[in-house]
């Protein structure tokens, strides 16, 4: 199994594995629908106020598509060209989605109006030839973050494309990254320099009236989270392959 969703009324689960997704209440566990997306790869599979956003392989061309379903029906709104992403999010309204795309070799970080069903603004970073892993769009959707194979982060104002700060927690892999609920703060996770030369750790960074301010909030040896969510403003959940963990996260970043 290669992704759990789970749908807006908590009701149905989603399974995305081997090209295909399950529908599942969640009360009996039975299946309930079924989608086949004709794409092996785990692509993209994510709830948007419109609906269900996933990506889909046309069987005939092979060409893949990004398709926007309506919710339970699961019919089929309207679908546009898009690669299948590393990785995504998306803003709170629906509008903003950020996607890493591979092509030819060469990741980009690439906006997506989804009201105008059009690409936006490609995003980079062309002081250096790391290759972003994650991003993370800010709730309201006015800035997109981004975290680099050599630790860095990266924030640009969605509209016009401008970076507005940057900041390097890590000597190494940025593999989490998440906004909180008012998009005051990034949560993230990587590996190196941190704590200690080898240590994983998960940081919170965020820019204030002095310049960019970052706080190790849980270290350890080699067992990073994966995951990094945030339940609350106050509250982050960390998420490895063995175990999930509640931590406090700064209130009122300054």
């Amino acid at each position: 199994m290669d992704q759990l969703t789970w749908a807006p009324d908590n009701r149905a689960v989603l399974a995305l594995s081997d090209g295909r997704i399950d529908v599942f209440d969640a009360a009996t566990g039975r299946r309930t629908a079924q989608l086949n997306t004709h794409h092996p790869a785990p692509c993209l599979l994510t709830f948007v106020p419109q609906g269900l956003l996933h990506t889909e392989r046309d069987p005939n061309t092979r060409a893949t598509w990004l398709t926007l379903r309506t919710w339970p029906t699961l019919r089929a709104q309207w679908r546009t060209p898009m690669p299948c992403p590393l990785s995504t999010s998306a803003d709170r309204d629906g509008r903003t989605l950020a996607a890493l795309l591979n092509t030819q070799g060469t990741v980009r970080v690439q906006l997506f109006d989804l009201h105008r069903r059009t690409p936006g603004r490609t995003l980079t970073r062309p002081d250096s030839s790391a290759v972003p892993v994650k991003v993370a769009v800010r709730p309201d959707g006015a800035e997109v973050a981004a975290g680099y194979s050599d630790g860095w982060i990266m924030v640009w104002n969605s509209r016009t494309g401008r970076e507005t700060w940057r900041t390097r927690p890590y000597a190494g892999l940025s593999r989490a990254l998440t906004w909180n609920p008012e998009g005051t703060a990034l949560a993230s996770s990587g590996f190196g320099r941190c704590r200690w030369w080898r240590s994983e750790c998960t940081v919170v960074s965020w820019a204030g009236p002095g310049g960019v301010q970052q706080q190790v909030l849980w270290s350890s040896w080699f067992q990073g989270a994966s995951s990094v969510q945030w339940p609350s403003v106050t509250t982050l959940l960390l998420t490895t392959t063995r175990q999930a963990w509640l931590v406090r996260a700064p209130t009122h970043p300054d």
